[in-house]
C-alpha cells in the first residue's frame, strides 16, 4: 500500500501509524512483561546487544511523537559502539519510558 500511494502526505500518514502501531505494541507488549514480572514468570533473555543501535531504534520509533510536540529529537552516535549484556527488549522499554516522559513533561 505505502508504494502505490503517490501522495507524500499521505506516504507520511502511513509510515506514521506504522510507527504509532509499533509503538503500541510496544507498550502492550510491556504491559504484559510487568505482569509475567510481578508473577516472577519473566524470563530475560540475556544476551550482548548494541546499545546505540537499541537507542536509533527507539529515537526513529519515538521521533514522530517529539515532531508532534515541535521538538526535535535526533541519535548522535559518537565513536564505537555501546555493548552490553543485557536483555535487548527491557533495556528498549527503559528508553521507551524515558524518552516518552521527557517528550511528554518537555
Amino acid at each position: 500500500l505505502k508504494g502505490q500511494l503517490k501522495d507524500h502526505e499521505a506516504r507520511q500518514y502511513i509510515e506514521l501509524i506504522e510507527k504509532s502501531s509499533t509503538r503500541l505494541l510496544q507498550t502492550l507488549t510491556s504491559i504484559l512483561e510487568l505482569a509475567e514480572l510481578e508473577a516472577n514468570k519473566k524470563k530475560f533473555q540475556i544476551q550482548r546487544c548494541s546499545v546505540d543501535e537499541l537507542m536509533q531504534e527507539v529515537t526513529e520509533v519515538m521521533r514522530p511523537l517529539a515532531d508532534s510536540k515541535g521538538l526535535i529529537m535526533e541519535f548522535r552516535k559518537t565513536g564505537d559502539s555501546f555493548l552490553s549484556e543485557g536483555d535487548p527488549n527491557m533495556i528498549s522499554q527503559i528508553f521507551f519510558n524515558l524518552i516518552s516522559n521527557a517528550i511528554k513533561y518537555t
